[in-house]
């Protein structure tokens, strides 16, 4: 397989939504979707996981199958959640998948790439090297208007012959995370978000903070949070550098082994020939007393001081503040040249979202006679914007019904979540079919009566900032 990324050391690690699209229904290809749901609370030790087979049978790529990396892909007899299966059983879920080992295996995910990138390292893990992950994932191929499918699996594949040829020394023991403490020649990472990292989030995994001496590269840094694609080359060896990665051994982690997939993953893409995964991670860490971990920051060095500018997306963020002043500044302007007429105000206000938060669909929403009405839309399915353009009286509870009661906006953090609670409305069944997730309402008022609201979406779960 083949992607346009030829500046990687290993470009074939990724492939592009063009490139699978023209090769859909070849005979050696198996798509797989790999996606699980990931939430925190900080009230739990840890987060909480669940399988998204639900949403696949609701939409994912034509020929598609799901595997269920928590169960199917998890050791089953290890009291820690995601650890690397045995062989027979990884063995029999590629059978049961059809892949073979002259098949083409392309992954995919949709809430976070790095479940992606795990079933990637896996299949690394038992030898398998024949295997890409989508670039953008389900995010950017929906974006595109792809083709989709919804149901089960439509095409099951015949059981295929799948063995292990070899097993790759891709896993690092506790006892190898604890040798690597102070010794310069090897660079422990933390794929974790800068918060959990630094325990200003309240989030752990039993023991607040970080493996002792250990850095931050999350994994999240490593995608572009508008396209959802791996950042360009120069800019995804910065975030290495800036913790020394090249030039020695490192050993990735997070909470299970899942984001720290994404940051091995990476680095192998980068070249880099000495990578490996510390599959207990903090669940196995923080459990034994006896091991360092830091709450504070590591005392900075030069280059670490430059790891927290760039990783912690200080300078983005700043960016973006002064995007949003402009933004804004052109918004007033189109709403003081149209004082009768919203659509020119929210197509303004949407473009700039777009830009700004990465939001793929909305509408303006009128409120009149106790109803509201869709006047305007903005990349929306066909049949939902017939839908939303029909004058509707919203039922109590909805965010519709809340921004009526005095509310300034409602955020939806899961539409999939919210419509499995209201199944008797079709504006939520309907934009949960077609992929709508996290949705931010926003009203807008005159003298404090209602006149409509602008409705964002994200097609993936993450909360809108701000």
């Amino acid at each position: 397989m083949s992607a346009p990324l030829a500046t990687f050391a290993h470009p074939g690690f990724l492939v592009e939504a063009e490139w699978l699209a023209a090769h859909l229904g070849e005979p050696d290809l198996r798509v797989v979707d790999c996606t699980v749901h990931i939430r925190f609370d900080p009230a739990l030790v840890g987060p909480t996981r669940s399988s998204a087979r639900e949403d696949f049978e609701q939409g994912h790529i034509p020929g598609a199958q799901f595997v269920d990396v928590l169960t199917e892909l998890s050791d089953p007899a290890s009291s820690m959640p995601c650890m690397a299966p045995r062989a027979a059983q990884f063995v029999a879920t590629m059978r049961r998948l059809g892949i073979g080992n002259a098949s083409r295996v392309v992954l995919y995910s949709g809430q976070n790439a790095y479940w992606a990138a795990r079933v990637w390292w896996l299949l690394r893990l038992f030898g398998f090297d024949n295997a890409a992950v989508l670039n953008g994932g389900w995010q950017k191929w929906r974006r595109e208007g792809r083709p989709t499918e919804a149901g089960p699996a439509a095409r099951p594949r015949r059981p295929s012959r799948f063995v292990i040829r070899a097993q790759r020394e891709l896993i690092a023991t506790k006892a190898e995370v604890l040798a690597a403490i102070g010794d310069n020649s090897v660079c422990t990472i933390n794929a974790l978000p800068a918060d959990q990292h630094l325990f200003t989030s309240g989030i752990h995994y039993g023991r607040p903070g970080h493996i002792a001496g250990s850095l931050n590269v999350p994994a999240e840094d490593l995608i572009d949070p508008g396209s959802n694609e791996f950042l360009p080359v120069d800019r995804l060896r910065q975030r290495f550098e800036n913790v020394g990665a090249f030039g020695k051994r490192v050993i990735t982690y997070c909470g299970a082994g899942s984001a720290a997939s994404a940051d091995a993953m990476a680095l192998m893409m980068l070249g880099h020939t000495d990578v490996k995964l510390y599959d207990g991670s903090l669940c196995e860490w923080a459990a034994d007393q006896s091991l360092p971990m830091e709450a504070a920051p590591v005392p900075p060095s030069s280059e670490q001081a430059i790891a927290a500018i760039e990783n912690s997306r200080l300078l983005a963020e700043l960016h973006e503040a002064l995007a949003r002043e402009r933004a804004m500044a052109e918004v007033l302007k189109v709403i003081n040249a149209s004082p009768g007429d919203l659509a020119p105000v929210f197509d303004a206000i949407l473009e700039k979202a777009h830009e700004l938060c990465g939001v793929s669909h909305g509408s303006l929403q009128l409120y009149e006679d106790g109803r509201f009405r869709a006047v305007a839309l903005r990349a929306t399915a066909d049949d939902l914007a017939a839908l939303l353009r029909q004058p509707i009286e919203p039922k109590p509870g909805v965010a519709a019904s809340r921004l009526i009661e005095g509310e300034r906006y409602v955020q939806i953090d899961d539409m999939v979540e919210r419509a499995r609670h209201l199944p008797d409305d079709p504006r939520a069944q309907l934009s949960a079919a077609r992929g709508l997730r996290t949705g931010l309402f926003v009203a807008l008022r005159k003298e404090g009566d209602l006149l409509g609201y602008i409705s964002a979406f994200r097609d993936e779960v993450r909360p809108f900032l701000g």
